[in-house]
């Protein structure tokens, strides 16, 4: 879905070669997007890109154009398939009976690799916001220091980008310093690109904030100390909200991911026992329990703990 931020970027035209306003652009490109250039080049000539692809690529900061992402794409599903295909070839020679399972699994693990590589920007883009997010009351208390100081907003900016305690925000931080001191753009045109290419909303809406009370005469240092309280806040509620998601996903491991196969475990160990038959099937269910059950419970608890936690700083 589009959000607001996004709706004047389709209606612009379609850009394929390197935009100058993105500062993290670099033309030492590797040998396998150069290679997928050159052998798919025809195909990437006719290839349409959304426009959502690039701003997805700017907001990753992965610094490729569309057409250099795809042809590297390409190159990379180009030799996984050799792989995946002498692979399925060489299983099929040891086992002919699963010919039709070997192909099969062979495809999806192709179609999965380029589904994966193809939301690369995506997926970046989406971690960095979490990373930003997490930043955002620490990185709001200190511009609202600065700015009492009555420091410049673009002095404030330059310091946070020199800061290698703020991560991705002081990297946004310094899209905006580069913007105004290499490419000559004055502090609320830089502050307005990275509005939109930051893949954060609420430093989103911090630098609209900044924008509004810069242009409409306001105080800066008032409003960064209101928002420094605000961000404050919702701080301590998701310290909160995280500590009673831990407690909740912890009970529920203990219960499904420890008790139920150790019971599991000891009914069918007591059965083994009582029973007069081979008890081999048993064993093999044991060793399911144990090998394939418990792990796969465990990693399913750390990605779904992981998925509902959000990161806080303090």
């Amino acid at each position: 879905m589009i959000n607001r931020r996004d709706k004047k970027l389709f209606s612009s035209k379609k850009n394929s070669i390197r935009n100058a306003e993105n500062p993290y652009a670099t033309m030492n490109l590797s040998f396998p997007a150069r290679a997928g250039i050159r052998i798919f080049k025809p195909f990437l000539d006719r290839l349409d890109v959304s426009y959502k692809t690039q701003i997805e690529l700017k907001r990753s900061k992965i610094p490729l154009t569309p057409y250099e992402f795809y042809g590297q794409m390409f190159f990379y599903s180009l030799i996984s398939a050799i792989i995946i295909g002498i692979s399925a070839f060489i299983f099929d020679l040891v086992l002919r009976r699963y010919a039709l399972v070997i192909s099969s699994s062979a495809f999806l693990i192709f179609a999965l690799f380029i589904a994966v590589y193809a939301d690369i920007p995506h997926s970046v883009a989406r971690a960095r916001r979490k990373r930003i997010d997490a930043l955002i009351p620490v990185t709001i208390g200190f511009t609202a220091t600065m700015a009492s100081a009555d420091v410049p907003i673009d002095r404030i900016f330059e310091v946070l980008s020199e800061s290698s305690d703020y991560g991705e925000v002081a990297r946004e931080a310094k899209y905006i310093w580069i913007s105004t001191n290499l490419f000559g753009k004055d502090i609320i045109t830089a502050i307005k690109n990275a509005i939109v290419y930051t893949p954060s909303i609420k430093f989103s809406e911090f630098l609209q904030g900044i924008v509004t009370t810069v242009t409409s005469g306001g105080d800066l240092k008032d409003y960064l100390v209101t928002r420094a309280r605000r961000y404050q806040s919702e701080l301590n509620n998701e310290v909160k909200k995280n500590v009673d998601s831990i407690g909740i996903v912890a009970e529920s491991y203990i219960t499904v991911g420890v008790a139920f196969p150790l019971i599991m475990i000891i009914i069918i160990g007591v059965i083994a026992a009582l029973s007069s038959s081979d008890p081999h099937a048993l064993i093999l269910v044991l060793i399911f329990i144990v090998a394939v059950m418990m792990p796969v419970l465990t990693l399913f608890f750390i990605y779904f703990l992981n998925s509902i936690v959000k990161e806080v700083r303090f």
